[in-house]
């Protein structure tokens, strides 16, 4: 019987190590895919894609990382955003469990689907509080030039231009 229980324990320790360590390379491919974003979207969303059928056995950080990075590859790749049903829980979920890196991306991409949506009030709502979200490391500068341009971008679009002007 303690053999029994010894062989039970071991199993379940080996089940949860097995399980944390697929879900640590399952982010170091959504990591890769999300790089990949940046010069190579379609790529990234194939990649992406491919991961798919793991995500559903994943922790809650994991798939809520993955689905702000297909949301960032959909983005790249010139694919406009439908709805906010895929980005609402991702910036719920990045609000409440605060990454340097994550959130203020999170912030921004919610920003970038109003934008698409039409929601320009919401959407620099949205660009707002991701600059606010960036602490002030420098290898956050290519970021605030990217909301900052979004910010650019909405001001113009809806014709409050110098409104934007003060702001720059």
């Amino acid at each position: 019987m303690k053999h029994l229980l010894l062989i039970i324990v071991a199993v379940v320790c080996i089940a949860v190590v097995a399980g944390c360590a697929d879900n640590s390379r399952l982010r170091d491919h959504i990591d890769r895919a999300g790089r990949l974003a940046d010069t190579c979207p379609d790529s990234a969303i194939a990649l992406l894609d491919s991961l798919s059928p793991a995500i559903n056995q994943a922790d809650k950080a994991t798939r809520m990382r993955y689905d702000l990075m297909l949301i960032k590859s959909r983005d790249k790749a010139y694919i406009e955003h439908r709805n906010d049903s895929m980005i609402a829980p991702v910036v719920e979920y990045f609000t409440d469990h605060t990454d340097p890196d994550l959130t203020p991306l999170a912030l921004y991409y919610a920003g970038r689907v109003y934008s698409d949506l039409g929601d320009a009030p919401r959407a620099l709502d949205y660009y707002y509080n991701a600059l606010n979200s960036l602490n002030d490391n420098p290898e956050n500068n290519m970021m605030r030039y990217l909301i900052s341009g979004q910010i650019w971008n909405n001001f113009s679009a809806t014709g409050h231009i110098r409104k934007c002007k003060v702001l720059f």
